[in-house]
């Protein structure tokens, strides 16, 4: 119900979510571990990353809406660990309305690169807007906390900015170069 009516305040139709073909959950699975589950993980990677001198990128991935059922976010760390490589750690927070994401070997633009390619699905397949933030050891910090903490940060940066990445549109006035001359 709660779903259902969330759909409805932002004018999406429930099938809408289905037309791209189906989404595997993976919780049957376990694949979908929760943001606390996962923490063990993540931080490991960090400690290999530091003992092993290795790259490691933390990403964060949120939906504009806090307030999303925890059923959106489930779609969204579903999709998300769909699109993203095995080695990496998916975890989701559905209190939170948001998806951390481990990518070992990656430097930061990489996972930029990783997480705009998942903004696009996230719009193509759920019609969601998502933000996204990304921060790479050890530039960005030496602990997953301050990983996390920076990624947040990137995608607060991300979503202040939409003007940057959206389209522009045209000038309601004209420029002397549209004006015909020959009328």
């Amino acid at each position: 119900m709660l779903l259902t009516s969330w759909l409805k305040k932002h004018g999406i139709e429930a099938e809408a979510l289905t037309v791209a073909g189906p989404l595997t959950l993976g919780i049957e699975a376990g694949t979908l571990p929760s943001l606390h589950q996962a923490l063990p993980r993540l931080g490991h990677e960090v400690a290999r990353a530091r003992r092993y001198e290795r790259p490691l990128s933390i990403a964060l991935i949120a939906t504009d809406d806090p307030q999303a059922p925890s059923l959106v976010t489930l779609m969204l760390a579903a999709l998300v660990r769909e699109s993203v490589r095995d080695t990496d750690i998916v975890a989701y927070a559905p209190s939170l309305a948001l998806c951390i994401v481990g990518l070992p070997e990656a430097r930061q633009a990489g996972a930029r690169t990783a997480m705009q390619r998942v903004q696009a699905l996230c719009l193509e397949r759920l019609m969601l807007a998502v933000r996204s933030g990304v921060a790479e050891f050890p530039s960005a910090g030496w602990t997953l906390e301050e990983l996390i903490k920076q990624a947040e940060v990137d995608a607060m940066r991300d979503a202040t900015l939409p003007a940057l990445t959206a389209p522009s549109t045209p000038p309601l006035t004209a420029t002397p170069d549209l004006v015909r001359t020959d009328v």
